[in-house]
């Protein structure tokens, strides 16, 4: 029974999106009543099989434009039942994935210094645990939290997750790697490729080992720089760019808790 419930529902669906935008079933709606109304009076009579013939195309007519606008009703609320759930699961997830971040954030002013040192690295890690759910359709997704740890910029990973495989390197100032990321974070600015195959060698220099994706943020207040958060993935196109505005919007929630480690 739940295989023709479903196979009916499947049915209804690719005729609805058939249907929906095209012109001719319009037509058929509007002028289906006009010609049974037609076919109605010539057979009204009802003397003979003609007569009968005509009242019954008349019928058909009106049948099959009834269909039309019920298999077109079915298929929008289809469609806004979809995008009402989706959005429903999104708030969730977003609520889920953030609130254990801003929950942390809101302990850190209590605290005193060597405290709030400490507790950065909780909320790096679950802020990495909040891309990660946000953006679990990735297939082997990696996120990086570096953090400049001397003047001259250098950045050094604060913790990350993900893929396995070999930790992530630093960024050096006197590299050409480690200066483009340097020169990135302080401008505060993100960075999104989603190929690095065919980016311009003079707009990255990331390693590209083990993947071919990415995104990275810089962890920024508007006047210090603190460091940045990274996002890579093996496979070219799997990121997108409502990923990077996800990415964004975490490094701004870390750029509270650096803030707060430094006050």
């Amino acid at each position: 029974m739940g295989d023709d419930v479903s196979l009916r529902d499947s049915l209804l669906d690719l005729v609805g999106a058939r249907l929906h935008g095209s012109r001719w079933p319009i037509a058929v709606t509007l002028f289906a009543p006009i010609g049974a109304t037609i076919c109605f009076t010539l057979g009204q009579a009802l003397a003979d099989k003609g007569d009968w013939g005509w009242c019954a195309g008349g019928v058909v007519l009106l049948a099959v434009a009834a269909a039309i606008q019920a298999i077109e009703y079915w298929y929008r609320e289809s469609v806004e039942d979809q995008s009402v759930t989706g959005a429903d699961a999104l708030r969730v997830a977003m609520k889920d994935a953030l609130q254990p971040v801003a929950e942390l954030l809101a302990t850190m002013p209590s605290m005193n210094k060597p405290e709030r040192k400490a507790e950065l690295k909780n909320v790096a890690t679950q802020a990495i645990g909040a891309i990660r759910l946000l953006l679990d359709n990735v297939d082997r997704l990696r996120v990086v939290v570096y953090e400049i740890t001397n003047e001259e910029g250098r950045m050094d990973r604060l913790c990350y997750g993900g893929r396995s495989g070999s930790p992530p390197k630093p960024f050096l100032p006197g590299t050409p790697r480690g200066d483009a990321a340097i020169k990135m974070v302080r401008e505060g600015r993100t960075l999104f490729t989603v190929d690095i195959e065919t980016e311009p060698p003079e707009q990255y220099q990331g390693s590209g080992h083990g993947y071919r994706t990415f995104i990275s943020a810089a962890i920024t207040n508007g006047q210090d720089a603190y460091g940045m958060v990274t996002v890579d993935a093996p496979k070219a196109g799997d990121l997108v760019d409502t990923d990077k505005q996800i990415v964004m919007l975490i490094a701004d929630l870390l750029a509270i808790g650096f803030a707060e480690k430094e006050r």
